[in-house]
């Protein structure tokens, strides 16, 4: 994955330079959202490593049997979360999440 370049479907890096120059000129901020080591509990990826233990896809999530208790200033949303942890009965195994479940 190149995160210092441009989605060809999107454009090049010319046209993303020219579109913050544009942006700037009408006076309009451009935030931009990247979550690395994040994906959706339904994306293809993940959905291959729960499903099969020998995946590819496997290694890409950290998986445990018996996973550690949570300690508080690991939680990124405390008042909607209360584990890192989240049992999925397809992989027979707790999954590591950082963000929402």
């Amino acid at each position: 994955m190149d995160y210092y370049n441009i989605d060809p479907r999107l454009g090049t890096l010319g046209d993303f330079v020219e579109f913050m120059h544009q942006a700037r000129e009408r006076g309009i901020r451009v935030l931009i959202y990247l979550v690395v080591n994040h994906t959706f509990n339904q994306h293809p990826w993940f959905v291959a490593a729960k499903s099969d233990k020998n995946s590819k896809y496997r290694n890409y999530y950290v998986w445990s049997e018996n996973p550690p208790k949570t300690a508080p200033e690991l939680l990124v949303f405390p008042d909607a979360e209360d584990s890192i942890w989240k049992y999925d009965e397809q992989a027979n195994a707790y999954y590591l999440h950082h963000f929402y479940k």
